[in-house]
């Protein structure tokens, strides 16, 4: 094989796999969806909401690690796709996740999965990340269209 060839074969495999960001496994638990992701550097267990507005890190969770303003900013880190200088509001959510087996450290929320496409196979539970405009054709099934209003989805 010449080197032009190889090289033109390993470009093309690279802008291949370039458009699929990263892909985590899930699970369901109290009718939410939860991944693994570090927020703020803080790893964990997080609530995936498409609803929820902004990206939380559990106010306990932010105490533990030091955090005592409500309003920071830091890297969210999901499914290989790291995303710096997020906002991150610190705030209680034991109401929502007091029922869970295990702590969950915080939402990522819609700010830091715009610009995104969000694949979710239930079995096994996978999530896989795209960028906006560059995810594969989806077999039918469903798939919704966010809008945002005001800066809320």
């Amino acid at each position: 094989m010449s080197p032009k060839a190889l090289i033109l074969g390993l470009s093309a495999c690279a802008a291949a796999t370039a458009a699929h960001a990263g892909e985590t496994a899930c699970w369901i638990d109290q009718g939410v969806l939860v991944i693994p992701a570090r927020v703020a550097g803080f790893a964990g267990d997080y609530i995936l909401d498409t609803g929820q507005a902004r990206t939380v890190l559990a106010l306990t969770q932010a105490q533990e690690a030091g955090f005592g303003d409500p309003d920071l900013n830091g890297a969210v880190e999901m499914a290989g796709l790291v995303l710096a200088a997020q906002p991150v509001t610190v705030a209680k959510i034991d109401v929502r996740t007091g029922l869970f087996p295990t702590p969950i450290s915080g939402i990522i929320g819609a700010d830091a999965l715009r610009g995104h496409v969000l694949d979710i196979r239930f079995d096994p539970c996978r999530v896989r990340f795209y960028p906006a405009g560059r995810a594969p054709p989806f077999r039918r099934a469903m798939s919704l269209q966010m809008t945002f209003l005001t800066g809320v989805p």
